[in-house]
């Protein structure tokens, strides 16, 4: 695991009420997880693994699913390594050598998205507009960034 995955854990762990509230006050959040498979020093495939609506996680679930993926790892690895090296036929005998050889212990980024969809406003709007948009979106993630951070 990442330092900042790790970090991520342990804040959560530290104060779960706390991290649920902040994440219900925020309302819109989503849950997605990455399997990442090193290819090439610092390229990596991500495979998206967890993906969860608002509403449909807390804090808990955020941790199980860290401790789900850390005891399936061997299954996980085997499974994905296949796919990877199977549907990627422009991956080298090198590439195909390093994912064998690094992807040894779990990586998995975990990561909890605002998303804008297809149909909305920010994309029809100006510059200015959308930098607003954006600074809103920060603005409202800004109790979460701090409960990370302090």
């Amino acid at each position: 695991m990442q330092p900042s995955q790790k970090a991520l854990r342990l804040r959560i762990e530290k104060d779960l009420s706390a991290f649920d509230h902040l994440l219900q006050e925020h309302g819109g959040l989503w849950l997605k997880t990455y399997l990442k498979y090193e290819h090439q020093p610092r390229a990596y495939q991500w495979v998206l693994a967890d993906l969860m609506a608002p509403g449909e996680f807390d804090g808990k679930t955020i941790l199980s699913v860290q401790q789900k993926h850390g005891l399936d790892f061997s299954e996980e690895r085997a499974f994905w390594l296949n796919r990877i090296i199977e549907e990627n036929h422009e991956l080298s005998d090198k590439q195909i050598a390093q994912l064998r050889d690094k992807n040894k212990t779990l990586n998995l980024a975990i990561r909890l998205v605002y998303p804008f969809k297809r149909d909305a406003p920010i994309w029809s709007m100006d510059l200015k507009g959308q930098q607003s948009e954006i600074v809103e979106a920060v603005n409202k993630m800004k109790p979460l960034i701090d409960f990370f951070v302090r």
